[in-house]
């Protein structure tokens, strides 16, 4: 049995695509939430002033982009699902 609603907890710019991800693995029956932590070693107001935070946020936009665009969880209890491509 799925829960109704969960809450995931994940890094400040990863949060967003984590979300989307759990939404399409859970599909739209279950409300995903997202609790972002803020970064230790850059600030987010400034993102673009640290090499790590460039390094984040254009990684997490690439990823994201992949998610939206590309990213399949195959049907409900194939070997694809489950295991990913053979």
């Amino acid at each position: 049995m799925l829960p109704g609603a969960f809450d995931i907890v994940s890094s400040s710019v990863h949060a967003r695509r984590t979300q989307q991800l759990y939404q399409t693995a859970f599909g739209d029956n279950v409300k995903v939430g997202v609790i972002a932590i803020a970064p230790q070693r850059y600030s987010l107001q400034s993102w673009w002033l640290s090499s790590e935070g460039v390094k984040s946020v254009l990684a997490e936009i690439v990823g994201l982009g992949y998610t939206f665009c590309c990213f399949e969880s195959g049907e409900v209890g194939s070997h694809h699902e489950l295991w990913g491509p053979s």
